[in-house]
């Protein structure tokens, strides 16, 4: 790390994992994981089970609410985390998708490659300032 320059990202290392559940489940997970030979499980001081179908309930109510706010077509890249890829030019797909973000799979690692493959950034975007 003491070579690299200030404005290189620094990825995130593709063996991590979450998950996400009830305790029940989760803590079987962490379980066998461990016997598997996982080298640590450590259990997330959150609020809800993100991005599972627990969350329905959530994703319905803001759905719904999202019906009455007016969305703005981005003017630099946003990406998403339920498909991995920038936001689509509608309103209403724009909506969906931060409905569904509740309920679905964070697509990091694949947003991660795709930022970084899709060319060389314009300088509004965050990775020409990132300095970690």
């Amino acid at each position: 790390m003491a070579n690299r320059k200030p404005s290189q990202p620094i990825l995130l290392s593709y063996q991590g994992r979450v998950v996400s559940g009830h305790m029940s489940a989760l803590a079987l997970v962490a379980t066998a994981a461990t016997a598997a030979g996982a080298l640590k499980t450590n259990m997330l001081a959150v609020a809800g089970a993100f991005h599972t179908s627990l969350m329905s309930p959530a994703s319905d109510a803001l759905a719904k609410a999202l019906e009455d706010v007016a969305i703005a077509m981005p003017r630099i890249p946003i990406f998403s985390n339920v498909t991995a890829r920038p936001l689509p030019s509608s309103a209403a797909e724009i909506r969906s998708l931060l409905a569904r973000q509740l309920v679905e799979p964070v697509m990091w690692e694949a947003t991660l490659q795709n930022i970084l493959s899709a060319g060389e950034p314009n300088n509004n975007a965050p990775w020409t300032t990132l300095d970690v």
